[in-house]
């Protein structure tokens, strides 16, 4: 007959484990049958797992490893992260030394302040320490600019207005849809007026396609 039973190690440390089976010794006395020797004990299975206390060092290590060891996401998997926020239109990156910052552009010309805060949030959350990650409008940069079209000479005075409002829109199209620190091409400007309208049969002067651009820009109050 076997009975199965628990015990309790009373010392702890990595070293007071043992194997299995290592017990075949026991002081029990007067039990049935005491005089044939009959009760046998073993453990069928080791005891191990065991582990010494923890001095402060190794304490201090295990927290910096759990703080670093934090999930961080790679570039492609962040911006997928961060374009489900309501309100983002897209999100541009500019690294530097132990931070980067995450420029917000939203649905309106300057982004919300809680919408910047729940994008902070996202940051927060898969950035690993000692880094950061800052969630900013960018700069905005204003463009004035003006030409002059050369239309077809048998245009109406109709016809005229519709394909300057087309010649606009194509520009104002163009200047919008500018990434972050991506040139603003001038060439690229006259093809989008010239290809607006069939009536347009050139833009500005030889050499001179756009006769005036002015870029203004609003700078941080001092």
């Amino acid at each position: 007959m076997r009975h199965f039973r628990r015990y309790l190690r009373l010392f702890a440390g990595g070293l007071q484990g043992f194997p299995g089976p290592f017990f075949n010794r026991h002081n029990f006395t007067n039990y049935a049958e005491s005089r044939f020797g009959s009760l046998l004990v073993t453990n069928n299975f080791g005891m191990v797992g065991g582990r010494d206390d923890e001095d402060d060092d190794s304490y201090r290590t295990r927290i910096h490893l759990k703080l670093i060891g934090h999930s961080i996401p790679n570039e492609p998997t962040l911006r997928f992260e961060l374009l489900q926020v309501s309100g983002i239109q897209d999100v541009v990156l500019d690294r530097a030394a132990g931070t980067y910052t995450r420029y917000v552009y939203g649905i309106t010309p300057v982004a919300s302040a809680s919408l910047i805060a729940m994008v902070q949030e996202v940051l927060n959350k898969h950035t690993a320490y000692p880094l950061t990650g800052i969630a900013v409008n960018p700069d905005l940069v204003g463009i004035t600019m003006a030409t002059t079209l050369t239309l077809s000479p048998g245009a109406t005075q109709t016809d005229k207005d519709t394909a300057t409002g087309q010649a606009l829109a194509a520009a104002t199209e163009y200047i919008n849809n500018l990434g972050v620190g991506e040139s603003l091409v001038i060439n690229e400007i006259a093809d989008r007026v010239r290809n607006s309208s069939s009536l347009v049969i050139d833009i500005g002067e030889p050499n001179r396609q756009i006769e005036e651009i002015l870029s203004l820009r609003k700078w941080p109050e001092s």
